[in-house]
């Protein structure tokens, strides 16, 4: 059967997926809110055919309702304003979303929507409990997704500004370094940085997309590691830039997920005995460095860190809100430019020319940092301030049920902490 006789097979209620259904993102985050968005709107749409108002809208979309809260978007970019994101706009607002009586009425308003719990699901098979098999070791291993022109000499194909070609490979740190810091991601960038040395690859501006890890990559150590990255690896600039909250997957998990599955395999068939790290590291030097012909990554590189060197001045002061921070900019010692979002869009940042960037008004400026170090600080408190607080990661509600204990701090000397009992379970 050829393609077009199967396409005229297609049921009469498959439609065809538009450009607009694959824009969508399937955070735990953006799921739940939508389930919440669509019962609200169902809510209304049962007021508006009870009471009837023409002062109120019923939104097809999230971002429908989202706009209307805001400023008209810019007639060049088609974006709104970060003032206007940020609700530091005094011309827009919630003030702009119409409610219905029926809804500001709290005594009889129930309105029920989907949301994800975490359980715990044991599967039986007769008598036997089913076992997922898994590789026990106490194993650190460091992803990093490389995308680099090509080198004639290493690659067999040269890369120029006219016909670019773009290699792609999965370089891998195996370590039985259990504890991930600044120092650790600082060993991993040296391996990379002395790889591409290795293989004669020239790289004046590096672009680096991580999570928002704050022990990794966010935390102030991390943003002084990177005000020192262009002297300690030779790059002209190095650009950081930060994911939001649960959207940093990406195809450095799935590559993860493949070494590690192999692994499990291998012990599964008795092919191989696996007992530490240096054993992971030496079976996946020796089986999995070949990628297959028709796979869009070139190969993949194997290092392995004994030890990770802690003993450095790297330990700098608390960066004001850097949780909110989502880019990294630096070419200076000690010094980085940082803004709330990133800019890959305009032709300035293109060229390389971030401080005439184009959509400053909708992305916010770079604002200057001075990064000092704790050594060099005199302030004797300076070690109380900390900002390496509880990964985002992490979310403070999957901690809290009903019925459990916890500590809050407080400001008061007399009573440093107050014990509370959760009368209900957390509402997100």
């Amino acid at each position: 059967m050829g393609q077009r006789a199967f396409e005229k097979c297609k049921p009469y209620f498959v439609r065809t997926a538009q450009f607009k259904d694959k824009v969508t993102c399937c955070c735990r985050q953006h799921v739940e809110m939508r389930s919440l968005f669509k019962s609200c709107m169902q809510f209304r749409k049962r007021l508006l055919s009870r009471e009837g108002s023409s002062e109120v809208k019923l939104y097809e979309s999230l971002s429908e309702l989202v706009d209307d809260t805001l400023c008209t978007r810019s007639a060049n970019t088609h974006q709104h304003k970060i003032s206007c994101l940020d609700r530091l706009c005094s011309e827009c607002g919630v003030c702009k979303f119409s409610m219905l009586p029926g809804e500001l009425d709290e005594s009889d308003v129930q309105i029920s929507w989907e949301r994800y719990e975490y359980k715990n699901v044991e599967v039986k098979k007769g008598d036997k409990m089913i076992r997922k098999l898994v590789l026990k070791l106490e194993v650190s291993l460091h992803v990093t997704i490389l995308h680099r022109h090509s080198v004639l000499e290493y690659d067999g194909k040269d890369s120029t500004a006219e016909e670019p070609n773009i290699v792609t490979e999965q370089f891998f740190v195996i370590s039985p370094d259990q504890k991930h810091d600044h120092h650790y991601t600082h060993c991993v960038q040296n391996l990379v940085s002395e790889y591409l040395k290795s293989i004669n690859c020239e790289i004046s501006v590096m672009h680096e997309f991580t999570d928002g890890c704050s022990s990794q990559y966010k935390s102030r150590h991390c943003m002084g590691d990177v005000s020192y990255s262009c002297s300690d690896f030779g790059y002209a600039k190095i650009l950081r830039n930060y994911f939001e909250t649960s959207h940093a997957r990406g195809p450095q998990d799935a590559a993860g997920g493949f070494i590690k599955k192999q692994a499990d395999l291998a012990v599964i068939r008795g092919t191989h005995v696996i007992q530490s790290s240096s054993d992971l590291f030496d079976y996946a030097q020796s089986n999995l460095s070949t990628m297959a012909d028709s796979s869009k990554c070139s190969r993949r590189i194997f290092r392995y860190v004994d030890s990770v060197n802690r003993d450095r001045d790297r330990n700098f002061l608390p960066v004001k809100e850097n949780r909110k921070i989502h880019q990294v900019r630096s070419f200076n010692d000690g010094e980085i430019f940082v803004r709330k979002l990133s800019c890959y869009s305009c032709q300035s940042c293109i060229v390389g020319n971030y401080s005439t960037c184009m959509n400053d008004a909708q992305l916010g400026t770079y604002n200057k940092i001075k990064m000092v170090k704790e050594s060099e600080h005199n302030d004797s408190d300076a070690d109380s301030d900390n900002d390496e607080g509880v990964d985002d990661e992490t979310n403070i509600c999957d901690f809290v049920s009903k019925g459990i204990i916890f500590a809050v701090k407080a400001d008061d000397t007399d009573c440093p902490y107050y014990i509370l009992r959760a009368s209900k379970d957390p509402i997100i």
